[in-house]
């Protein structure tokens, strides 16, 4: 072969040779595709189109099978829990709290009635709705230096008084109601028993009110117990000198 002469391209890596004077290298042309007469394959496009069409066709024939309909919208169906999932008003567990307070301040005072006299049990509880309204306004104002101490937002003033004097009546309810049980059940040492439960109890009910952190959470409680703690003991100083002189 003459030394000028075009060399045919094998392939990318074998580019070949051509002489001085061509322009460029002859090339091969492609081979032309093979297509096995046993490939029955279908594109993917049309494959799924077949497959959709299909699954449209089943589920039309489920439809009209017997009247029932296995694909109907679940908004016909009403979920009875429903009502009690829906977002409540903010004041909604404050009542709840109210309520729950106001049943345990009744049972303490009913068990007082009956185990000591009836007027006991109801002067019982005209003091401790006293007693509920006045340690709300004195933690209100603790909480207030409180919160600007350590930057804890409790809420617009209104809601946060309506929510602090809920957890304060479902607090006392509940502690006087099983402090109750326990002196009338057990004596009055046992009722040191549902004391001891008091600061979990102000923690779940205040960080639940108020949506607070953990640290929040915590300093609130702090503040609340100093607070209830200060009050009790200036009441127990009040009453035992009044008992002092009367004697």
């Amino acid at each position: 072969m003459a030394q000028n002469d075009p060399q045919p391209i094998d392939d990318d890596l074998n580019p070949g040779t051509y002489g001085f004077g061509d322009a460029k290298p002859v090339k091969r042309a492609a081979p032309p595709i093979r297509i096995s007469k046993y490939d029955h394959s279908e594109p993917e496009e049309k494959e799924s189109a077949r497959r959709r069409r299909q699954r449209e066709e089943d589920e039309e024939e489920a439809r009209t099978d017997n009247g029932n309909d296995p694909f109907k919208s679940r908004e016909d169906i009403k979920d009875p829990f429903e009502p009690f999932l829906q977002p409540k008003q903010w004041w909604f567990w404050s009542v709840v709290l109210v309520i729950c307070g106001l049943l345990g301040l009744g049972v303490a005072a009913t068990i007082a009635g009956l185990n000591v006299d009836p007027r006991v049990g109801a002067v019982g509880f005209v003091i401790s709705l006293i007693v509920v309204i006045i340690e709300t306004i004195g933690m209100a104002f603790v909480l207030t230096f409180v919160g600007i101490a350590f930057g804890i937002d409790y809420g617009p003033v209104k809601e946060a008084l309506v929510k602090l004097g809920a957890c304060v009546a479902f607090i006392n309810g509940i502690t006087l109601m099983c402090g109750t049980m326990f002196v009338v059940g057990f004596g009055p040492i046992a009722a040191f028993m549902p004391l001891s439960c008091i600061p979990f109890l102000i923690y779940a009910v205040i960080s639940q009110q108020f949506e607070l952190s953990m640290f929040e959470s915590i300093v609130t409680v702090l503040a609340i117990e100093f607070c209830a703690w200060v009050m009790g003991t200036g009441l127990a100083f009040v009453l035992l000198r009044h008992m002092i002189n009367k004697a």
